[in-house]
């Protein structure tokens, strides 16, 4: 009896430990993914930053620029007539500059801009800004902090002191941004394709299918018999 204990103990003891997977870890199941989980959309461009201009070696051409800076404040405001002292003080400091200067041309501009209604007050101010664009470089000197503005209204440039962008131009400020005219198209380029602008997604043109021409008259008629006057 004593036996036939001990072999029943042994058993159960046995088969408990059989029961058990040792070393065997549960593993995670992943959570499914969300299959109408919508995609993330895609970033804005940075918009373009104002790229400073340090003028001007030259102290003429730096008391031109502060003129022209202050018939840009007054022209952002509508006021044509206000303009005069500066206008004034700007054709004697371009003249001071000398023939030989490339702003010399802008002389007879900013003179025929005395009086000026403000409608051409902003288009001589168009042709003034686009010369000094082209003229003005980064002399790293001077006392001015100036950077280039473009109005996509009116596809011209003009430079500004400050960190506020104010037309000179009259139109708003969806209009305009820092940078010149190839970093403001190229950035609006950029734009336009992210946010899928501009494209048209014309639908295929089917062709029609072929029309069959009606028969001459008297192509259904049976053969004339033979004999026949029409033989």
């Amino acid at each position: 009896m004593n036996l036939m204990r001990t072999a029943a103990a042994l058993a159960l003891l046995f088969g408990a430990g059989c029961g058990e997977d040792e070393g065997v870890d549960p593993v995670a199941q992943d959570a499914p993914e969300e299959a109408n989980a919508a995609p993330a959309p895609a970033p804005e461009p940075e918009p373009l930053m104002r790229r400073p201009i340090h003028c001007c070696s030259d102290l003429v051409l730096e008391n031109a620029l502060k003129s022209y800076l202050s018939m840009g404040t007054t022209l952002a405001k509508g006021d044509a007539a206000a303009i005069e002292a500066d206008r004034a003080a700007l054709q004697e400091q371009l003249g001071q500059l000398g023939e030989d200067h490339a702003l010399a041309e802008m002389v007879a501009v900013v003179t025929e801009m005395e009086a000026c209604e403000l409608d051409a007050c902003r288009e001589s101010f168009i042709t003034l800004s686009s010369k000094l664009v082209e003229t003005i470089g980064d002399t790293h000197s001077g006392d001015l902090d100036i950077a280039v503005a473009w109005s996509r209204k009116h596809s011209a440039p003009w430079i500004q002191e400050g960190n506020e962008l104010h037309s000179p131009y009259g139109d708003g400020i969806e209009s305009y941004s820092w940078g010149n005219r190839d970093e403001v198209k190229g950035a609006d380029k950029v734009r336009e394709a992210e946010r899928g602008e501009g494209v048209v997604n014309t639908p295929p043109i089917e062709e029609a299918p072929p029309v069959e021409a009606d028969p001459p008259d008297g192509a259904d008629a049976p053969p004339p018999a033979e004999g026949s006057d029409g033989a």
